[in-house]
């Protein structure tokens, strides 16, 4: 499934930048993360735990983040399995744009679900992750750009 989003935020791209990078902010922004460890230079194993209409799931996951413009662009390839539920595998890839003193993400990204889980069907599970990336991006905004009240 492939699909893309954008995010006005009320901050300099450095600090959009350096939030984009800093682990305790991504583990934050992942749902239903209950584990994210930095194990290489830039890769991650996280373990998410995610609910698939009748269906729950923990995946083991590999995150990688690669081809790093600095305070430009990068794409995160991320890997999971489920066991004998089955897998997943998705590439995002994250603009930044700075725009009278806010930051534009704009973000591209493309999943792939195979096994068990896979027999749901796709609309159910395009829908889950469509919420997953909402929810991590609308996240990340809430905690690098929170909206003053």
């Amino acid at each position: 499934m492939k699909f893309s989003g954008s995010y006005e935020l009320n901050s300099s791209k450095k600090k959009v930048w350096e939030n984009l990078n800093n682990i305790d902010v991504l583990k934050k922004c992942i749902d239903g993360c209950k584990e994210f460890v930095h194990i290489a230079n830039n890769k991650y194993n996280a373990k998410v735990f995610i609910k698939l209409g009748p269906v729950s799931a923990s995946f083991q996951s590999t995150i990688e983040i690669n081809n790093i413009v600095e305070e430009e662009s990068y794409d995160i390839e991320a890997q999971g399995n489920a066991g004998q539920l089955g897998n997943a595998s998705g590439k995002v890839i994250i603009f930044l744009k700075e725009l009278d003193r806010t930051t534009i993400l704009n973000y591209e990204a493309d999943t792939r679900i195979n096994g068990r889980i896979a027999q749901l069907g796709s609309r159910l599970i395009d829908g889950v992750a469509k919420k997953m990336s909402d929810y991590f991006f609308g996240r990340f905004a809430d905690l690098v750009a929170p909206i003053k009240k």
